[in-house]
Order: C-alpha cells, then structure tokens, then sequence
C-alpha cells in the first residue's frame, strides 16, 4: 500500500509541476506582451512630443503675423523666426531618435523584423512633413 501511496503522489507531484510549468510561460507571454505595449506607448508619446516641437517651431517661425502691430523689433522677430526653425527642425530628429529608441527594444525582447513594420505610418508623417515644410519656406 505504502508503494501504490509513493507513486499516486509522485504522479500527483509531476501534474502539479506541469501546471505550475503552463503558468509561469503564460505570465512569460503576458510579461512580454506588456513590455512590448509599454514600448509601444513610450514610442507614441516621443512622436507628440516630437509633433508638438514641431507645432511650436512652426508658430514660432510664423510670429511676425501675429505681432506684427505690437511694434516688436526686427531683430527679435528674425530670432524668433531662427528659433522656430531650429525647434521645427528638431522635431524629426527626436521622432527618429525615439524610432531608433522603439526598434532596439523591440529587437531586445525578442520580436521579429515582420512584427516592426508600420510603412504606412511613416509615408503618412513623411507626407505631413512636406506639406509643412513647403508651406513655411514658401
């Protein structure tokens, strides 16, 4: 009896570890995934950032139209201008700091290049680049 009692609880022991096993890769899975997601969010919140640079570097380099009859001096408004342009310009730095940033991680944790890619996204803030671009330098 006492050998019929040893092996049910060494088949008892065994399931038991093989659930314990089934958990521990499912909060691996789980681990992973929001890991991922909290890169994904850093990532998103570098472009708003990068956007709103972008914003303000735009206003900035447009501020002669708006104070123009508050009788600001030439000098402080072609400063103005140069910031805007600077802080405009670091805009797509930092966005491509922040895509190096997203893609590293990504790469560290284990996912592969099919999962990394979002062209569409890219050509769409290319093409909003442009615009903007064309429409302050013109």
């Amino acid at each position: 009896m006492t050998a019929d009692n040893s092996n049910e609880q060494q088949i008892i022991r065994t399931q038991l570890a093989r659930e314990r096993n089934k958990l521990a890769e499912q909060r691996t899975d789980y681990s992973l995934e929001r890991t991922r997601l909290a890169n994904q969010r850093t990532f998103l919140a570098w472009c708003r950032t990068a956007l709103a640079l972008m914003t303000f570097g735009f206003v900035l380099e447009r501020i002669d139209l708006f104070v123009a009859d508050l009788g600001v001096s030439q000098k402080m408004l072609k400063e103005l201008s140069t910031l805007g342009i600077v802080t405009f310009i670091a805009g797509p730095l930092m966005l491509i700091f922040a895509a190096w940033r997203f893609f590293a991680l990504q790469r560290r944790i284990g996912l592969s290049r099919a999962d990394l890619f979002f062209m569409p996204e890219v050509a769409v803030f290319i093409f909003i680049i442009g615009i903007v671009l064309v429409h302050v330098f013109s």
